[in-house]
């Protein structure tokens, strides 16, 4: 190996390290939330990560802008703009009220909540399912005189694991879904089981490691209040069963796009 060639590869090590740097701090930012002393949160650390990719060489500019991926972006948009509305309406609350009012005990409680944060998040986002569920959990709990923790831990887990069996779960699946072209109806078939299979494991693990307080009978089940915008629930979920029937009727990827960027040759020069 001759002189260039050492090189590249000490150029190739130095920037591998850079980007590992700027990763593992842009990490920590957003999982630490903030910046001590900085207005910075994590969309402000994500943004300044990417500056600091390009402000170092680890990619260009136009390799950046080629990895911005535009699909999932305005897959990820309109998925938003259903919910926005959802969530206006009332639907979430209205469907967790709905299981907390036929609860007659708090494995009940737990299995529907599991159920629904499960199902909802398969087909809308699941960070907004739990963003919308979080103060109805606390709220159904504190009237019940019970531990939220048990309930929480069921509402994060269940709406990870249920986003696992669509495409439109999660962003991750979205990115997966655009990249690949794999059909709506294919990918559901796929994941769907083992989705489901995960709830149920995800009910009898929270059960046992929490049984004593499962054991303990609720004194009268609770009676949330709840306010439904009739007109606009209707829209959205009018709205919503389109965009699924849509998705799952599509023979191809309803997202699916030809690579970017020059193709490898397999031919030996």
């Amino acid at each position: 190996m001759g002189p260039s060639g050492a090189l590249t590869i000490v150029g190739i090590e130095g920037s591998l390290l850079t980007a590992a740097v700027i990763f593992t701090a842009t990490y920590v930012v957003v999982a630490l939330g903030r910046v001590p002393g900085l207005r910075l949160d994590r969309t402000g650390a994500a943004v300044v990560g990417a500056a600091f990719m390009i402000a170092f060489h680890v990619v260009s500019a136009e390799e950046a802008f080629r990895m911005v991926d535009v699909g999932t972006i305005v897959l990820l948009f309109g998925m938003m703009v259903v919910v926005a509305h959802l969530k206006l309406a009332g639907f979430f609350r209205w469907a967790g009220v709905t299981v907390a009012r036929r609860a007659r005990s708090p494995r009940q409680l737990l299995a529907g909540l599991v159920v629904v944060s499960g199902l909802l998040s398969a087909l809308f986002v699941n960070d907004t399912v739990c963003l919308a569920l979080t103060p109805l959990v606390l709220e159904v709990t504190a009237a019940l005189g019970v531990r939220p923790i048990p309930y929480l831990l069921a509402l994060a887990t269940a709406s990870n694991l249920g986003s696992v069996a669509t495409p439109t779960g999660n962003p991750q699946n979205m990115l997966v879904g655009v990249a690949s072209g794999i059909p709506h109806a294919t990918f559901f078939r796929a994941l769907a089981p083992v989705a489901a299979a995960s709830l149920v494991l995800d009910f009898v693990v929270i059960a046992l490691v929490y049984r004593t307080e499962m054991a303990r009978p609720f004194d009268a089940p609770p009676h949330p209040r709840v306010k439904v915008h009739g007109f606009l629930m209707a829209k959205g979920l009018a709205a919503s069963a389109a965009m699924l029937a849509f998705f799952f009727a599509a023979p191809t990827s309803p997202w699916s796009r030809s690579p970017r960027g020059p193709r490898c040759s397999s031919r030996v020069a």
